[in-house]
């Protein structure tokens, strides 16, 4: 009796420490960064009174070590001066570093890992998965901010960004994944 009862225990604390192992696991995704990555965006706004204009925004990563990668952000506006932001950025896709102060501690700008795509998880501080949709060709989550009216769209099997929309006072903003090297499926 005592010896199955050990056996038990033995077993029980076992199946703990898997479970455990497995859970740890969950949050330690990989992100699919490589380097000469490069992703490439169309942002498309409109206005009634100023009409519609185009920009394009350019992500390109360097690896940087094993374990770090740098990512840098162009966004290309043909009235204005491209502005550039740098993120560094660990395996896991945390930034550690970055030209924008307020990205440190999160997600790069391009990617979330798939332990933050339920609906209800929390992603950038307040922002919020609200659903799983299909947008454009790609199936997604739908990340909405809960200070701004935006929504961005990620690749469900990859984390990717593949687009946002936003929206105030009458003028609309689509952004959507024009050009890449990543392996993104397209929805069947």
């Amino acid at each position: 009796m005592k010896k199955s009862k050990n056996i038990l225990i033995v077993l029980f604390l076992i199946t703990l420490l898997l479970l455990y192992v497995r859970c740890a696991d969950r949050y330690n995704e990989l992100a699919p960064f490589f380097d000469g990555l490069h992703l490439e965006y169309e942002f498309i706004s409109y206005s009634p009174l100023a009409g519609g204009s185009n920009s394009e925004t350019i992500y390109d990563v360097q690896k940087l070590d094993n374990n770090h990668y740098k990512i840098i952000g162009v966004d290309k506006a043909s009235f204005l001066k491209d502005e550039i932001d740098e993120f560094f950025v660990d395996a896991y896709g945390k930034v550690y570093k970055s030209s924008s102060k307020d990205s440190e501690g999160g997600f790069s700008p391009i990617w979330i890992p798939a332990y933050l795509m339920d609906i209800g998880d929390s992603v950038y501080g307040d922002d919020q998965v609200i659903k799983r949709d299909k947008w454009k060709k790609w199936n997604v989550v739908v990340v909405k901010s809960n200070f701004l009216n935006v929504e961005k769209y990620y690749e469900i099997k990859t984390g990717f960004l593949v687009g946002s929309f936003a929206e105030s006072r009458g003028h609309t903003g689509t952004e959507v994944l024009i050009n890449t090297n990543a392996d993104i499926p397209v929805a069947e």
